[in-house]
């Protein structure tokens, strides 16, 4: 029996012991917690290792960790390389609070102070930062001039400050900065849309609420201590100077511009249409195909598919829009189609193309390209936690950069200055940083995804490049893509998914000049979606109607452009129906200029062979002249389509392959913005 008493209090003494700090910071809390007005709640984060007070009519909202695993192939997808960063709890008013906020965030910036650093330098190097990644907003001011006393005074042996960020004279969010040896918390509150006239109550009650913020006992003084993880850490200077550097200048000369000058040179030296006679088969087929259609020698009736180009303008998107290569992945994989929204009036400038994808918080976030992570924090301008990707892409004879965001997630996987490889997974979505729904109290969940071309140094933020993501694979885009605010396309399974291929997003142009022809690629004015169109030029068509085409395929030496694309499903290969959006050249007639040839891995064969069926405007086909639809099989990873010219003055103005084989033309925009 002495024994088990022994035992007895011996296992009350490790009891003790393990509740000691509990207990030690019970008798703490009431020295800054006593601070927050009566009827208040306060709340203990295990994961921030702090504690802090809020009012007790609001709820508190705190994210799932758990992950979604979503189905793709047989093949391992790569998880996360550390553990999660960015932990956020968000206290919710009820609607039409008095005190004018929508919700507050409270998290930790991603971003180390130096122990002798100022935090209004430190401040103030941050909003460099977030000029550079978000030059949408680079016109919003940050009011410094807040800060309380009081709220001064509650943290003797840290730094605070008060800030208030202004959009367009109106201040939309107040956010209060408090250091912790090198870490530095935030508290950032968004403020009604109509809360103007409680501008003042709103900034009593977030220093109300920071100035009952304490840390526990023993609590991380940096990032890999408070994360569980052993990162190297950039400081905010350094990713300023990773930023400057990365990618390089710009070109002084793009593509449009490079192929306007060969153009002029072109055409100073004009082939003589003798030189390359017709072919008869050529020419056989030819009359076949006019004789099939009942129109040997006039028009047909335009645009098959009843749309009419001129529909599908929408003044209001840039004309700087920038194209996509066609082997982008989407950022979610699902085995089911969800909506995506675009129009909103934050998708502005670089975001001008941006995806709102619904899903809900939790789900896997992955990279739609390979590349190396430029930025990675909480980001006050209303992207919340937020990844920024810098991709090098080789196209259009040049090196681009292109810069991939992602926002309001929930978890972040990956620090800044990591490589990451496609389809890593980068965090999980959710809705930080994002107000709440009027009706459901909640944000609106979604994946804020947009891609820029854009070498934040040494480009002017003032003329924006934003990229159109209608050719990421796995997005259905519709014609509202990308300026009406509704459902503007869906994200698809990727065994399901089309592939977009852009003119202008070729990986290399072959035999560019044999029999004196060359695919040239031509801007405004004849600038419709993207960049620019792809002609075959010259067009050496006569009075007399003689064929003088570039063609036949069989021969080889034909120029030729090359598209580096993906298929991704669960099978090993897949049959694709091949549309293209084309329209022949209006100086001649267009039965002589409207055909072309498509082909895998430089491979010819009849099954996408021969493609016409187009008019002076610009419209979807899909018609082989020899009868039937043009199909190319494609195996699963990297493919290259290759186009080849028949026809010269043929001009094509994106190509559609479908996994769907109806009749029906695809409602992906064909024509001008």
């Amino acid at each position: 029996m002495n024994k088990s008493i022994s035992r007895g209090v011996v296992a009350l003494a490790m009891i003790c012991i393990l509740l000691a700090p509990t207990v030690s910071w019970a008798q703490q809390a009431p020295d800054r917690l006593g601070r927050a007005p009566e009827g208040w709640s306060s709340y203990f984060s295990p994961e921030l290792h702090l504690s802090f007070a809020y009012p007790g009519h609001w709820r508190m909202l705190l994210p799932s960790t758990q992950v979604v695993q979503e189905p793709l192939s047989d093949e391992p997808l790569p998880g996360p390389s550390a553990n999660p960063e960015g932990y956020t709890v968000a206290l919710v008013p009820p609607r039409a609070d008095p005190s004018g906020i929508s919700v507050v965030y409270i998290t930790a910036q991603s971003f180390e102070i130096a122990i002798d650093e100022s935090l209004t330098d430190w401040s103030s190097n941050l909003d460099r930062l977030w000029g550079m990644t978000s030059p949408e907003f680079a016109n919003d001011a940050r009011n410094r001039n807040i800060t309380r006393n009081d709220l001064r005074s509650a943290f003797p042996s840290e730094q605070v400050l008060h800030l208030q960020l202004i959009r367009e004279g109106q201040a939309t969010s107040q956010t209060v900065y408090i250091t912790h040896g090198r870490l530095v918390y935030l508290i950032n509150a968004l403020l009604d849309a109509d809360g103007g006239e409680r501008l003042a109550q709103a900034s009593t009650t977030l220093s109300q609420i920071a100035s009952t913020v304490q840390f526990a006992p023993g609590a991380p003084t940096d990032l890999n201590s408070l994360w569980g993880n052993n990162h190297p850490r950039l400081t905010i200077e350094q990713n300023i100077e990773l930023l400057e550097g990365f990618g390089g200048d710009e070109p002084a000369c793009d593509i449009v511009c490079r192929d306007a000058a060969a153009i002029r040179e072109m055409e100073s030296s004009p082939v003589d249409p003798q030189e390359y006679p017709p072919d008869p088969v050529f020419e056989q087929m030819e009359r076949q195909y006019r004789e099939r259609l009942g129109i040997p020698t006039q028009d047909r009736p335009p645009n098959e598919d009843g749309a009419d180009p001129a529909e599908l303008r929408s003044p209001d998107v840039s004309g700087r829009r920038k194209a996509l290569p066609p082997n982008w992945l989407t950022p979610v994989r699902l085995s089911s189609r969800v909506n995506v929204e675009c129009g909103s009036d934050r998708h502005t400038g670089l975001a001008e193309f941006a995806l709102d994808i619904s899903v809900g918080p939790g789900t896997n976030i992955r990279s739609a390209q390979g590349g190396t992570v430029v930025v990675s924090m909480w980001d006050t301008t209303g992207y919340g936690h937020t990844i920024v990707v810098g991709s090098t892409v080789a196209m259009a004879d040049e090196t681009r950069t292109y810069f991939h965001r992602y926002a309001h997630l929930q978890e972040r996987f990956e620090t800044t200055n990591r490589p990451v490889a496609q389809g890593s997974l980068l965090g999980t979505s959710g809705g930080s940083g994002l107000p709440l729904d009027p009706v459901t109290g909640l944000p609106r969940y979604h994946l804020h995804f947009h891609i820029s071309k854009d070498t934040y140094a040494h480009s002017d933020p003032a003329q924006p490049q934003p990229v159109d993501g209608s050719a990421l694979v796995g997005f259905d885009s519709r014609p509202q893509y990308p300026s009406q605010y509704a459902t503007c396309g869906y994200i698809v399974p990727l065994n399901q998914a089309d592939i977009l291929i852009e003119p202008v997003a070729f990986w290399q142009r072959a035999r560019q000049g044999a029999r004196g022809h060359y695919w040239f690629c031509y801007g405004a004015p004849h600038q419709f979606i993207n960049e620019c169109v792809m002609r075959s030029v010259p067009n050496l068509d006569n009075d007399s109607g003689r064929w003088s085409a570039a063609g036949p395929v069989v021969d080889p030496d034909v120029p030729r452009i090359d598209y580096r694309t993906h298929h991704l499903g669960p099978e090993n290969t897949a049959t694709y129906r091949v549309w293209v959006c084309g329209a022949a050249s209006s100086d001649t007639p267009w039965y002589e200029n409207d055909s072309l040839h498509i082909g895998r891995n430089n491979t010819y064969t009849l099954d996408a062979a021969n493609i016409s069926g187009f008019n002076t405007g610009w419209s979807w086909s899909s018609m082989r002249l020899h009868g039937g639809y043009p199909a190319i099989s494609l195996t699963g990873g990297v493919n290259t389509i290759s186009v080849w010219m028949r026809e010269d003055g043929m001009q094509f103005n994106r190509i559609l392959l479908r996994r769907d084989h109806t009749n029906t033309p695809p409602a992906t925009r064909c024509g001008p913005y």
